[in-house]
């Protein structure tokens, strides 16, 4: 679906007992757009994302998602966007990447059934049955990641997603980034994994407050 996809208006967030983080920020964001965001450490980019995916709420300001506060929003509204945190442990749902498989299976059975996933030929698809616990950070990195092709449509918010990645990964998402048409993503990152040519607009988090990177 094209069109606006979130639009901001004096948007602020603090938490609580906490000076305000995030204040002023007006932006909106097309559903195909690619961006980056970049920022320091603590500066909130990974509350940002929280907000746009409607785990937080803010405080001032408006934020909606296809013309609608998140909060009024039915669950399918939120089937659009795919949204991965910055800690990798946290985006999984079982025990094993076979247990967050046949969670997707539930979700999207037409997505994930045997044959779209054998095409996704990932050597992961091998220790489907392994424990989490016995996977490396970044097997653990690479298994919130596995599954974004099959929802190359959604829109993606995604946390430092490279981190932990080897070489090979990196460049493997990086080229997927790049071959992503049917909807768009905002990406927290520093990584130079992936190459400015990916982006539409590069954004900047500082002081509270965004600005676009020429």
């Amino acid at each position: 679906m094209i069109g606006a996809l979130f639009q901001l208006q004096d948007l602020g967030f603090a938490y609580p007992g906490q000076p305000p983080l995030l204040q002023g920020l007006s932006l909106t964001i097309d559903a195909g757009e690619k961006i980056l965001l970049q920022g320091a450490n603590g500066c909130g980019k990974s509350t940002f994302l929280k907000l746009l995916a409607g785990i937080l709420k803010p405080q001032a300001g408006t934020l909606l998602l296809r013309n609608k506060p998140p909060s009024e929003q039915s669950p399918k509204a939120f089937r659009e966007l795919v949204f991965c945190r910055q800690k990798a442990s946290d985006n999984l749902f079982g025990l094993t990447p076979g247990h967050d498989l046949e969670a997707w299976r539930l979700a999207w059975p037409e997505r994930f059934g045997e044959q779209s996933v054998r095409n996704l030929d990932d050597p992961l698809l091998d220790m489907l049955d392994v424990p989490y616990g016995k996977l490396s950070a970044g097997e653990l990195r690479a298994c919130t990641l596995m599954w974004l092709p099959l929802l190359s449509d959604k829109f993606w918010l995604l946390d430092e997603p490279t981190a932990g990645l080897d070489a090979g990964r990196q460049k493997r998402f990086a080229e997927m980034c790049a071959g992503k048409v049917d909807g768009g993503f905002l990406i927290v990152s520093h990584s130079p994994a992936l190459p400015a040519g990916i982006f539409d607009r590069v954004l900047f988090m500082a002081n509270g407050n965004l600005r676009e990177r020429k």
